[in-house]
């Protein structure tokens, strides 16, 4: 017998998935959250940004997006783009290539994903009384057609080459670079020869909000991460270079409505089953 090593499991999957039409001047105020998500055009352009990556979509792309990796959608090219999403949570560790970039899908695996989203869509999500079995054919669907495109299908790494996208991009990665420090504004114009002003046009373009409002939810993510990793709050404060762990609570609070306490006790509890159905036992 040949020992198989399971590396993930797809646990859930969420009943908020979707199969819209945006019209040409559609924008998505960008969000980022704790599971994964699939973002598929069927026909039309979307412009996406996903941390400091700008991306343009296009018919038969798709694109998963990390747990905690901000992004953000647009109609892009005077289209009315036509795009399905669907979030799932895992456990183990998906394939690396899996963020290399975007997959570009051909006539025979766009028609697998169809039939895989619309089987999710009927028998998972519109069915009241889904069994553990119907479930798992659901997700076992979706890991083969993960596991597929990783085995089979070179992601592609095409961003935006546009001026606005490049001075977003390095934007980003200053304040990804500064996340242990109190980065203003100013200092962050400073850093990279660009106007305040200007910042503050590409992030509401590309980010769909203040660059400060950003770069704050870059620091909660972060701090997320080191509770995750078992650090105390006083530690996490005082890494990130918080004026008082005091401080860093009415901070985290502010943005996530819990406190980093309330966070480190949720941190290993399930996700509401009232949003996520299709559960694997």
């Amino acid at each position: 017998m040949i020992k198989i090593e399971e590396q993930f499991r797809i646990r859930s999957i969420s009943k908020h998935i979707h199969d819209r039409i945006f019209d040409k001047e559609f924008t998505f105020a960008g969000e980022a959250h704790d599971f994964w998500e699939i973002v598929y055009v069927v026909n039309g352009n979307i412009e996406v940004a996903e941390n400091e990556k700008i991306y343009v979509m296009r018919e038969g792309d798709i694109i998963f997006h990390a747990p905690n990796e901000f992004h953000k959608i647009r109609a892009a090219e005077n289209t009315c783009p036509r795009v399905l999403n669907m979030s799932f949570a895992v456990e183990g560790t998906l394939p690396s290539n899996l963020k290399e970039g975007i997959f570009h899908l051909n006539s025979k695996q766009k028609t697998t994903y169809m039939d895989l989203f619309e089987f999710i869509k009927t028998n998972l999500v519109e069915n009241d009384h889904c069994d553990f079995f119907i479930g798992q054919e659901g997700a076992g669907g979706l890991t083969l057609f993960i596991l597929h495109l990783c085995n089979h299908v070179q992601a592609q790494e095409i961003m935006s080459t546009t001026v606005s996208a490049l001075t977003y991009h390095s934007l980003v990665k200053q304040m990804r670079k500064e996340i242990y420090n109190n980065l203003s504004i100013k200092m962050l114009s400073e850093k990279t020869y660009v106007s305040i002003s200007y910042i503050k046009i590409l992030f509401q373009h590309y980010a769909g909000m203040s660059p400060k409002k950003y770069y704050n939810n870059l620091r909660i993510i972060e701090a997320k991460y080191l509770l995750e990793q078992g650090m105390s709050v006083t530690d996490v404060a005082n890494k990130m270079n918080f004026s008082s762990p005091n401080y860093f609570v009415r901070f985290f609070k502010a943005g996530t409505l819990i406190t980093p306490y309330q966070y480190k006790l949720q941190i290993h509890v399930p996700s509401s089953e009232s949003s996520w159905i299709g559960h694997v036992q």
